[in-house]
């Protein structure tokens, strides 16, 4: 098993040109496999072990969920607490709206840009940011430092929303960053501090930082690594992290493989690591169950995801953004815990995840999916661009009866499965979405809903 677990990662690093990464796999708590392919840094030839430290990006969206969970056993706040409750400067907030919501993002926002304008300071300290990005930054929008900054922003630009409370996910770094600031009302500390006192400390995770800063008169940290935005893909030094700002709760950790599987431990053990109780069992079970499920498949817990791998459920989070490719997962019937890290963006980890969980439990489809038969008629309604509101677009094209994306410069099959549903080559789907005349309205794709736009 090991070795062809070893061909799996070898496999994966080179069909994606992945400068390093790292892999381990855990059975009740002990390290049964772990796997490091390339380098820190390329350049150097300096290699990767089990304290390097990578971006995880995303994956802080558990601990903060984590932070808001422990606050509500403190007595501190209830996840059914109304938001306005708690920021009363946020003027574009449904009634009705709970921590709850945030937390499984469903509070209803479509795409915004506010967070986004949070990390301009740092893309406009990019020499590459603008390639990358693949628009132009306006400077006059980096103004975005705090979460108070961002509710400003909040206020001016949502002027609709895609569905009531509890109603549609859409991912929603900005919910995120609203958590932090209800963290720190109900901590009476800042996000940082709580997170690390309760959390990094009492788990030893010394190797896991906020920013960029705390990293500087540190060893074994990775050097990023970008792809060109073109058809040639070629990978680059690019060393700039991005950051945003004064928000760290919807993505800022950066970690070792190590500490994210001692982290991990939180969610296979109930709540309790090494005779500390974090959280009780009853709390833990509702942060890793599905609340929300969208029509192409996202099951959303409390800043965690529920996968099907041919029957087994893998509870997890994944993290991306420029430099970093993340993943960490939990098996709890099976005593597994497994995470990646990477040192480049638009890698997915989650793939290679399911493939070394399949691979270790020796599970395999028990059916193949059914295949439905495209014809131009019943497809060319779909065609068209779709936009996330976060400088995210995606045009739906048809060729010969099949349905492809463009995204940038990539062209990607899909495969029709059912009704407005398509899977995709890294088998994860689109799903379409249409309004009660029928009209195809948006779609469904990765974590995000992307409206469509009219001709």
């Amino acid at each position: 098993m090991k070795e062809q677990i070893e061909k799996i990662v070898a496999d994966f690093c080179t069909t994606y040109r992945i400068p390093g990464l790292a892999l381990q796999v855990a059975k009740n708590g002990e390290v049964m496999l772990e796997a490091y392919e390339g380098y820190r840094d390329v350049e150097q030839k300096l290699p990767i072990n089990a304290h390097t430290v990578f971006g995880v990006a995303s994956i802080t969206k558990s601990f903060t969920t984590l932070a808001i969970m422990m606050l509500q056993e403190a007595g501190k706040l209830h996840i059914d607490d109304e938001v306005k409750a708690w920021i009363p400067t946020l003027e574009k907030i449904q009634t009705g709206t709970k921590i709850h919501h945030l937390m499984t993002h469903t509070a209803g926002y479509k795409g915004l840009t506010a967070f986004h304008r949070a990390r301009l300071q740092s893309m406009l300290e990019d020499k590459d940011s603008a390639m990358l990005f693949n628009l132009p930054i306006n400077k006059a929008l980096a103004n975005v430092v705090t979460v108070e900054d961002m509710i400003a922003v909040m206020n001016e630009e949502v002027d609709s929303f895609i569905g009531i409370p509890g109603e549609k996910f859409n991912y929603s770094n900005e919910s995120y960053a609203l958590l932090q600031y209800i963290c720190e009302k109900a901590s009476g500390t800042k996000y940082t501090t709580f997170v690390r006192s309760h959390i990094l400390e009492p788990l030893g995770m010394n190797r896991t930082f906020f920013t960029v800063d705390e990293m500087n008169e540190k060893e074994n940290i990775t050097e990023i690594y970008a792809y060109t935005k073109d058809k040639a893909r070629q990978v680059f030094h690019s060393p700039t992290w991005w950051a945003s700002g004064e928000i760290y709760s919807a993505g800022a950790l950066k970690s070792s493989i190590q500490n994210i599987m001692r982290y991990l431990e939180i969610f296979q053990n109930g709540g309790t690591v090494d005779g500390k109780q974090f959280l009780n069992e009853e709390s833990m079970k509702q942060m890793m169950q599905t609340e929300i499920k969208s029509p192409h498949g996202v099951h959303y817990g409390y800043g965690l995801l529920n996968y099907n791998i041919y029957g087994e459920t893998l509870v997890g989070h994944g993290g991306g953004i420029k430099g970093v490719s993340s993943f960490m997962g939990i098996v709890k019937s099976a005593g597994l815990t497994i995470a990646v890290l990477t040192n480049i963006a638009e890698v997915p980890t989650e793939l290679l995840v399911k493939k070394t969980v399949a691979e270790i439990l020796q599970l395999s489809p028990n059916d193949e999916e059914p295949k439905m038969n495209s014809t131009y008629e019943h497809i060319i309604k779909y065609e068209g661009m779709y936009d996330s509101g976060e400088g995210q677009k995606i045009a739906v094209c048809i060729e010969n009866n099949r349905l492809y994306l463009r995204v940038q410069h990539e062209y990607i099959a899909t495969t029709q499965v059912a009704h407005n549903l398509f899977r995709l080559p890294d088998e994860k789907y689109i799903a379409f979405e249409t309004d009660r005349s029928g009209r195809v309205c948006g779609m469904y794709r990765g974590m995000r809903y992307y409206s469509k736009q009219s001709v």
